[in-house]
């Protein structure tokens, strides 16, 4: 999904709660559109392609080609049902982390929409468990 959707949105639900949590409303954002520098990572990580820019084009070029089945094997730690546990253990203890995870939960289910309407089908692991076992093993 493109960036700017999960920005409007996050910001949507940053002003919601704004009344509610004052400044600390902004960390929505933080969960909500900060959360994809996971795919920024994994670029730079795999392709040594340190360009924003490029970067956001590459994902554009996935999308609109539609290869979809080529990023199974990326691993986006951010979007890791992991993470989703972690921070829901530490919402638990801390506005800030609750907060995240509000933005987090926006950013989840504008991914899932896309997922099922789009791309018709996953295309990414969201377990780093899974991910290491089925494709660090075959590394060896």
């Amino acid at each position: 999904m493109q960036p700017y959707y999960h920005l409007i949105a996050s910001s949507v639900l940053t002003a919601v709660l704004y009344p509610f949590f004052g400044v600390n409303s902004f960390f929505v954002l933080a969960g909500g559109f900060l959360i994809d520098i996971d795919h920024y990572i994994w670029c730079v990580y795999n392709f040594k392609e340190f360009n924003p820019r490029k970067v956001f084009k590459f994902y554009a070029k996935v999308n609109r080609e539609k290869s979809y089945a080529q990023q199974r094997k990326y691993l986006i730690i951010f979007h890791s049902v992991e993470f989703l546990m972690l921070m829901i253990f530490l919402a638990f203890y801390s506005e800030i982390a609750f907060l995240i995870l509000a933005g987090l939960l926006l950013h989840y289910m504008f991914d899932a929409i896309w997922i099922l309407a789009v791309t018709k089908g996953t295309f990414a692991i969201y377990s780093l468990v899974w991910w290491f076992v089925r494709y660090r093993r075959s590394e060896d």
